[in-house]
């Protein structure tokens, strides 16, 4: 099963490798299990980023020795707030969608093959035989994300998976059919390891 976007990805191959699957990641806004945490708490952000120079810049001084802030200063402190609150409400999944939109993945007979083609096209070939670890996260619907020497990953599963740090091991994310895929991975590494 070799979906037809990924078939460009055989240019990436080396001489004498053959193409055992090819796919791309679920497109669109999808929400995950830490968005449950991170929307709430851009939105609080964002919230008081919008809402606290209006109520500074609206309360009127009674007294000379109280005044106002500069609307500048005002404006310069919520800044942060705005920023942070857009990212964590809604950037987040802009950004994850775009990436995700530009992601093409293949295994082939002797590696799994990662290729985003953002401004910069970036290839990531791992060799099978090099894979420490496989692991495999998979949904109701079959859709699944296959991450690979995620053992090896400098930031913590847990925080992958509950708070907004980014996936650091290489992995095939979202994709359909994940359970087949995983499959075909570990006869792959059977293979080249005999």
């Amino acid at each position: 099963m070799i979906d037809r976007s990924a078939s460009d990805i055989g240019s990436e191959l080396f001489a004498g490798e053959t193409l055992l699957w090819g796919g791309k990641p679920r497109s669109g806004i999808l929400l995950r299990s830490r968005d449950w945490f991170m929307i709430p708490f851009g939105s609080f952000f964002l919230f008081m980023g919008l809402w606290l120079p209006i109520l500074i810049m609206s309360t009127p001084t009674s007294a000379p020795e109280n005044p106002q802030p500069p609307e500048w200063f005002v404006l310069i402190f919520a800044l942060p707030f705005v920023v942070i609150g857009s990212w964590f409400s809604f950037g987040h999944l802009l950004w994850e969608r775009a990436v995700r939109t530009k992601s093409r993945y293949a295994l082939t007979d002797q590696h799994v093959i990662i290729v985003q083609d953002r401004r910069h096209k970036t290839v990531k070939s791992i060799p099978l035989k090099d894979i420490a670890d496989i692991g495999l996260t998979v949904g109701r619907d079959g859709v699944g994300t296959i991450v690979f020497n995620e053992s090896a990953s400098p930031v913590l599963p847990f925080m992958y998976n509950m708070m907004w740090a980014p996936q650091s091991s290489p992995a095939f994310e979202l994709i359909e059919s994940a359970s087949e895929v995983y499959r075909r991975i570990g006869e792959a590494r059977a293979k080249v390891r005999t």
